[in-house]
């Protein structure tokens, strides 16, 4: 999986919207670490780990705030970015 634009993009603008986020289309929808959360949650999986060559944005509607919102609740993803970044982001109930 890689940042872009594809279908995984409106998966996660479509939980975002779910969940009461007033600033859907998101530019973040595109980045990895959003879709990787919204295939976590349609797969089941309920802890996974990934390695992105960046770290998450910050800011309004963006990776660090939604992360909690597009995991699934009680799972966990961990991001290892660059800097020696690492931050477990865990799934919970809405925005």
């Amino acid at each position: 999986m890689t940042s872009g634009r594809d279908d995984r993009t409106d998966r996660v603008n479509e939980i975002v919207k779910e969940a009461g986020c007033p600033f859907v289309p998101l530019t973040a929808a595109a980045d990895v670490e959003l879709k990787i959360a919204a295939e976590m949650r349609d797969s089941g999986i309920t802890d996974a780990t990934v390695v992105i060559n960046n770290v998450p944005c910050k800011g309004q509607a963006c990776c660090d705030d939604l992360l909690g919102v597009v995991l699934p609740e009680g799972s966990t993803l961990t991001v290892h970015g660059t800097g020696g970044f690492t931050t477990v982001y865990r799934g919970h109930k809405q925005w």
